[in-house]
C-alpha cells in the first residue's frame, strides 16, 4: 500500500545517472517519434506496394523506428550490454513461454473489457478512437497477411523491446525511492510515452492504449522482465485486431 508520504519522501532521480539516461532516452525515442510527428505533418498513413499489396504505417514511421532501433544498438555497444539485458534472452522452455504469453493477452482483454473501457466510457465527449488507417485491411486477404507478417516484427517485436524492455529498464534506473513507488510511476510514465505514439486514434486512442501499455508493462515486471511473453500477446492481440478489420470490425 503506498501512501501520499512515500511519494513525498522517494528522491525523484539518481543524480550521478540522471544525464547519462536522460540521454539515452532522448537518442533512443526520438527518432521514432520524429517519424512518427512527419507521418502526420504529412498526413500518410500507409505504403502502396502496387495492386492490393499496402502496408499500414507511413514510410517515416518506418524509418523512424528503424533509426530507433539502431540507437538501441549503440546504447548496448557502448554499455556492453545485449537483448538479455532487455529481457530477450534465449528461450529455454519454449512451452511455458507460450502459456505465459497467452496469460498476457487474457490479462490485456480482461482489462479492456472490464476495466478500461468502462471507465473511457465514463469521460464525457471523448468519443471513440479513430481508426480510419485500418480501413485498406477490409475485405484485402494480401494486405492482411502482408500487414500481420509486418507488425509481428515491427509492433510485437521492436516496440516491445523499445517501449517495454528499454523504456521501463532506464526509467527504473533513473528513478529512486520506495521499491513500489518507482515501480508504479515507472509504469505510469512509461504508460503515457507508449499512448502518445499512438496520437493517430485520437484521444480516446491516447488513453486507451497508454492503459493496455501499462497492463504490459506490469506484466514484463511481473514475470520477472521476461519480454518474450510480451513479445507473443502482443502479436495476438493485433492479428485478432487485423482479422476483425479485415471482416470490417
Amino acid at each position: 500500500m503506498i501512501n501520499a508520504g512515500e511519494i513525498r519522501q522517494a528522491k525523484p532521480f539518481k543524480t550521478g545517472k540522471t544525464l547519462l539516461i536522460f540521454s539515452e532516452l532522448f537518442f533512443v525515442l526520438f527518432p521514432l517519434y520524429f517519424g512518427l510527428f512527419l507521418n502526420a505533418l504529412t498526413r500518410i498513413s500507409h505504403i502502396r506496394l502496387g495492386g492490393e499489396l499496402v502496408l499500414l504505417g507511413g514510410p517515416f514511421a518506418y524509418l523512424g523506428l528503424a533509426g530507433s532501433v539502431l540507437m538501441l544498438c549503440l546504447v548496448m555497444v557502448i554499455r556492453k550490454t545485449g537483448l538479455s539485458h532487455y529481457g530477450m534472452g534465449r528461450i529455454t522452455k519454449p512451452g511455458l513461454t507460450i502459456l505465459k504469453g497467452l496469460g498476457v493477452a487474457l490479462s490485456v482483454f480482461a482489462a479492456v473489457i472490464f476495466i478500461i473501457n468502462p471507465l473511457l466510457n465514463l469521460i464525457p465527449g471523448l468519443g471513440p478512437r479513430n481508426m480510419d488507417k485500418f480501413k485498406i485491411l477490409f475485405n484485402n486477404p494480401t494486405a492482411l497477411v502482408l500487414n500481420i507478417a509486418a507488425m509481428w516484427v515491427s509492433a510485437a517485436l521492436l516496440e516491445e523491446l523499445i517501449w517495454r524492455g528499454f523504456l521501463i529498464n532506464r526509467l527504473l534506473a533513473l528513478l529512486t525511492g520506495n521499491k513500489t513507488t518507482v515501480k508504479i510511476l515507472t509504469l505510469l510514465i512509461s504508460s503515457v510515452v507508449f499512448g502518445l505514439a499512438h496520437a493517430y486514434q485520437g484521444p480516446a486512442g491516447m488513453i486507451k492504449t497508454g492503459a493496455i501499455g501499462f497492463v504490459f508493462g506490469a506484466a514484463y515486471l511481473f514475470l520477472g522482465k521476461d519480454l518474450w511473453p510480451l513479445v507473443l500477446a502482443h502479436g495476438l492481440i493485433d492479428t485478432l485486431d487485423f482479422v476483425s478489420h479485415f471482416y470490417g470490425g
